[in-house]
């Protein structure tokens, strides 16, 4: 789905739109990763945190789960997560924790992806 799609999409609901609009208003989370999990994981708010994050494959207690969920969903995810963990403070802290703490890069970075869903 193309950015134009999404952008209808949220145009043709106000509970879609709304519903962006609360994603949005956390640091490091842009247009296009708000309607990507309103367009992609509509269950998101109305599950548990632990669900959401099997669904979009971020469960941290199978190895095969980064392969399962929605890709799409993992991609707007990482950009989210990247920028979070810069202009969040409290994501930064959190992810500027687990590096001083000896965790891979990119372990830190699928966390902070896990906590953005949760």
């Amino acid at each position: 789905m193309g950015k134009g799609a999404y952008q209808s999409l949220l145009r043709s609901s106000p509970a879609l739109s709304e519903t962006a609009a609360l994603y949005q208003s956390l640091p490091g989370v842009g247009q296009l990763t708000a309607a990507t999990l309103v367009a992609e994981l509509p269950e998101l708010g109305r599950i548990d945190g632990k669900t959401a994050v099997a669904l979009a494959g971020l469960a941290p207690w199978s190895r095969d789960s980064i392969q399962g969920g929605w890709g799409k969903v993992r991609r707007v995810l990482y950009l989210a997560a990247q920028s979070a963990a810069r202009h969040n403070a409290g994501l930064r802290e959190f992810y500027r924790g687990l590096l001083a703490r000896g965790k891979p890069g990119k372990v830190a970075l699928t966390a902070v992806m896990r906590k953005l869903v949760m």
